[in-house]
């Protein structure tokens, strides 16, 4: 049966080259009928970029979590869109043999995150999610708004600020608002 999405989480991570590892992550929740968006980020020091796109559907899917145990919201089929292949591989195709095999890879090694995919892995159990991959950068607006979120917060780690040309493309205006708007 095909998932008729009536909410879309867009998710990115962002991790700067520097010796502490400065990550970002952020979310935004899309609800189509409703015609809102909802933004989340955040950073961590010492962590790597696979590790805040792994965050920041982690955060997403328990902020929509939240949401639905408040009553502020329905629990409606959803899809999430990233432009992680290693997060779409992962939930799609990798978690399950991970799982079977006691989370360890094909080679016998310990999965890399393991901590984060247990976690993703729980909470996608509860959601009826059809996975999508998006190109960055490649205009999609809400995708491009979660990839600067994400880079502002792993350079305010770092202690930079980023600036408009930093990003390499426009953005049209943040469209992100909140549910009480």
């Amino acid at each position: 049966m095909k998932n008729k999405s009536k909410l879309i989480l867009y998710t990115d991570g962002s991790c700067l080259p520097t010796k502490d590892g400065a990550g970002g992550w952020a979310y935004m929740i899309r609800l189509k009928d409703m015609g809102k968006n909802i933004a989340g980020s955040g950073g961590v020091e010492n962590t790597t970029n696979n590790r805040m796109e792994l965050q920041a559907v982690i955060e997403g899917l328990f902020f929509y979590l939240d949401m639905i145990r408040k009553k502020r919201l329905k629990k409606v089929p959803m899809k999430v869109a990233t432009d992680s292949r290693y997060v779409i591989y992962g939930c799609t195709t990798w978690v399950c043999k991970w799982k079977r095999y006691g989370w360890t890879t094909s080679g016998g090694k310990e999965v890399a995150n393991r901590d984060l995919w247990e976690e993703l892995y729980e909470l996608t159990t509860m959601f009826d999610i059809n996975w999508q991959w998006i190109k960055a950068h490649s205009g999609n607006r809400y995708n491009d708004t979660v990839d600067r979120l994400a880079r502002i917060e792993s350079a305010a780690i770092a202690g930079e600020v980023l600036g408009p040309g930093d990003f390499g493309w426009a953005v049209e205006g943040h469209a992100t608002t909140g549910l009480d708007e």
